[in-house]
């Protein structure tokens, strides 16, 4: 009696098997490779703003600290972005009739604001607040980078899950004196003691 199907049919079923169950795990895992890299976090890529706001001269040459325009950071779990007020609040004396401030003219006398773009981007199932972090002497540079050297701002860090969890397991190499929270290119003095803190671990810490 011969065969039903040919020989060549099991090297099919085979191929068409592997297919069925390798394209979702190969899917799955370039999904999880992709989501980690710099293509998906725009780490180290500045991103374009409506008006060329230059950190280094602002915060570099000037010396405006970082709570004078995101105000709300120790207070609030939002850092926010300066109101065109607060922009005006120097610019009405210093280069009122600049060009690079149109913007901000227009923003004013039509009292709709300017739409920056969120460069530091948690995503929506998780929680982050500002003023917990800042209060505990966490500086803005651990999570923001050298803000002083920068013309534009870009993602310093990628915000994986493991990367803020690394710190809530060990968080007392990132802490510094509350006074210095804001300050660029710190270094902490040997001497110095942080408050023990306890960061959360568990899920609901981060996701509600």
């Amino acid at each position: 009696m011969s065969a039903p199907l040919p020989r060549w049919s099991d090297s099919v079923f085979r191929v068409v098997l592997i297919a069925i169950v390798g394209t979702p795990v190969v899917t799955l895992g370039g999904a999880m490779l992709w989501l980690r890299t710099g293509s998906h976090t725009d780490e180290g890529r500045a991103l374009a703003q409506p008006i060329d706001f230059d950190h280094r001269h602002h915060v570099g040459d000037d010396g405006i600290a970082c709570g004078y325009c995101h105000y709300d950071a120790a207070r609030s779990d939002h850092a926010g972005v300066p109101e065109t007020e607060v922009c005006l609040g120097c610019h009405r004396q210093i280069y009122p009739e600049s060009p690079l401030l149109a913007l901000v003219r227009e923003s004013e006398s039509t009292e709709r604001p300017i739409h920056w773009r969120r460069v530091m981007d948690v995503p929506d199932h998780a929680h982050f607040p500002h003023a917990p972090h800042v209060l505990a002497g966490v500086g803005c540079e651990t999570c923001h980078g050298r803000v002083d050297q920068m013309a534009a701002v870009a993602p310093a860090v990628n915000l994986h899950m493991g990367w803020c969890l690394d710190c809530h397991r060990d968080p007392e190499p990132h802490l510094r004196p509350r006074e210095a929270v804001e300050e660029m290119g710190y270094t902490r003095p040997d001497e110095f003691v942080a408050e023990a803190v306890d960061p959360p671990l568990h899920c609901s810490g981060c996701h509600r």
